[in-house]
């Protein structure tokens, strides 16, 4: 897909209707991707049921990234071409320490849990766009990033669940709560 995007952008004589025939390639490629996310998620509604059989009640998240990070690493591991490796524990070991892949499992395991054990109320359904929530807290961890700034309603609760595992110098903010700070340090300049 980076191909489409590199085309986009330098253009390459391309007349608009061109572009835009790369650009609805892009887009449908996002598009299947959420969508493919959305109903593995869905799919995997009532786990918890399981978990709490197993486990005997409902678990924090920290309990439960005990009993399920190396899986879901795993996993990862296994969609990316690496299945034989994966058996290695000190192969699955060695990814937990990277960032990136600490805080895409993290992301990962988050948004499962807050829709499988919710604060209060029904559990909140999947949305497509909650595969794009994940690569948000995944860049900020490739990108060792101070701030992260978002408007989301309910990315900031996971960004909270995942910070402790992954993330522990990030601070969540709003657009709002930034500005604040800018002001904050230039009226102490």
């Amino acid at each position: 897909m980076v191909e489409p995007l590199l085309t986009l952008l330098d253009g390459n004589g391309q007349t608009p209707d061109q572009l835009a025939h790369e650009l609805s390639d892009v887009i449908e490629w996002d598009y299947d991707q959420k969508t493919d996310f959305y109903v593995g998620m869905t799919e995997k509604r009532g786990a918890a049921a399981e978990l709490c059989r197993n486990v005997g009640r409902y678990s924090t998240f920290s309990e439960l990234w005990a009993i399920a990070a190396k899986k879901c690493v795993k996993a990862f591991a296994s969609r990316a071409g690496f299945s034989e490796r994966c058996e290695l524990p000190e192969f699955i070991k060695g990814l937990l320490e990277r960032p990136f892949i600490r805080a895409s499992a993290a992301a990962y395991l988050a948004l499962w849990y807050t829709r499988e054990f919710p604060i209060a109320g029904p559990a909140p359904e999947y949305a497509p766009s909650d595969s794009r929530d994940m690569h948000h807290m995944s860049s900020v961890a490739a990108a060792a990033a101070a701030i992260f700034v978002t408007q989301e309603r309910r990315l900031p609760r996971l960004m909270e669940l995942v910070k402790p595992i992954a993330l522990p110098l990030i601070r969540v903010t709003d657009l709002s709560g930034l500005l604040s700070e800018i002001c904050q340090a230039k009226t102490q300049e």
